[in-house]
């Protein structure tokens, strides 16, 4: 199969017109500013098949810099539909140097944005909800994916 370097697209829902690989920058961050931030890794890698998008991620901070409001992943690739009900989800697979611990964390893509709210729980079985950006450190890593339509 090969692809176009220029997508052309096709009236036909049953065929594969439109497939791309490629890296973008996630950036730690939280609804209500991001800024100063360093990291000795940013890995990011995005496979776009027609309208679902899959994305990879490892992040490792070294300074935090100032973040504030609900922890947030930033930066995916293409920006989220609009559609509240067709959104996807991902998850953390890894993460350490939390300031505070975490029994599960989770992604929830925001509609009409490049980004993921960061929600989980601190204890099992309980309701995840949003997780500040408290939860943050100097020293954070991340690993994590998130699939979702645009």
């Amino acid at each position: 199969v090969a692809f176009p370097a220029t997508q052309v697209a096709s009236a036909d829902a049953n065929t594969l017109d439109d497939y791309e690989e490629g890296t973008w920058t996630p950036v730690v961050g939280g609804a209500g500013g991001t800024s100063g931030q360093s990291y000795s890794a940013q890995i990011g890698r995005y496979t776009k098949i027609g309208s679902a998008v899959y994305c990879r991620f490892m992040v490792a901070l070294t300074t935090l810099g100032t973040v504030s409001g609900n922890a947030e992943i930033q930066g995916l690739p293409f920006a989220i539909n609009s559609s509240t009900s067709n959104r996807g989800g991902g998850g953390m697979t890894d993460w350490y140097l939390l300031n505070t611990a975490q029994a599960f964390l989770s992604l929830f893509p925001f509609e009409s944005s490049s980004k993921a709210i960061v929600r989980g729980t601190v204890t099992a079985n309980v309701s995840s909800s949003s997780r500040s950006s408290s939860i943050w450190g100097n020293a954070t890593n991340l690993t994590g994916w998130v699939f979702y339509q645009v």
